[in-house]
């Protein structure tokens, strides 16, 4: 089996067209394709819902990526999502507004009941080979105003960056200004909130903090 990936992977048109075929008996469901510019060839896609309101949006799914169950929501002009190559999604849910952008590295996994809201023009970056469990929210906005004694906003959206071989553990919440670096592990139910985090560390608690360093994983049990 393995072997038989090896010869998909490497053969550029027979990936193609077998992803095509994926894609074609899939239930995939697109809407709004006039404003959209969406590029998914030799990505295996299956009950995707992709819906876009505005113009100039654009949706690039990576070769050999596999997602299943997952939506993309896009409102407003000038959004754009990026899922590089041999990602694997699942219940994976993203809201994109405002002239925002998702971007996901190579070799990214997410392993069910993801939400990412990138909105008011901000990015969520996420880096290659992470590692996503269940119950993740992702945020750059509160989605609602908190205004002060004057009557002006005190709650501006924020980009998200998260880095490269970082594994989120389930129930996390990644909310504004939250920058995480390389090789680093955010334990359950950890709460990140606006702060920035350095390569190698396991960050945990609510609100997160780093409690070791100099630590990186694998996600094989050695």
């Amino acid at each position: 089996m393995y072997g038989l990936k090896l010869f998909i992977r490497s053969n550029e048109s027979f990936m193609n067209f077998l992803a095509f075929i994926y894609r074609l008996v899939g239930f995939n469901y697109v809407r709004g394709r006039k404003g959209l510019k969406l590029s998914w060839s030799g990505a295996f896609c299956k009950k995707i819902r992709i819906i876009s309101h505005g113009k100039n949006n654009q949706v690039v799914i990576g070769k050999g990526c596999r997602l299943r169950n997952c939506a993309i929501n896009i409102y407003g002009d000038h959004n754009r999502v990026i899922i590089q190559n041999d990602c694997v999604g699942h219940e994976l849910d993203m809201w994109i507004s405002e002239g925002s952008m998702v971007k996901i590295g190579e070799h990214t996994h997410f392993a069910g009941n993801i939400h990412l809201a990138a909105t008011e023009g901000k990015e969520i970056s996420i880096g290659e080979r992470s590692l996503f469990a269940s119950e993740i929210v992702v945020r750059t906005g509160d989605s609602h105003s908190v205004l002060d004694a004057n009557g002006n906003r005190i709650n501006q959206a924020k980009n998200v960056a998260i880095g490269n071989h970082v594994w989120t553990g389930q129930n996390v919440t990644v909310l504004k200004g939250s920058f995480i670096g390389n090789d680093c592990i955010i334990g359950a139910c950890s709460l990140v909130s606006g702060k920035i985090y350095p390569n190698n560390c396991v960050i945990v608690g609510n609100p997160a903090k780093v409690i070791k360093t100099e630590v990186t994983w694998d996600p094989q049990l050695l």
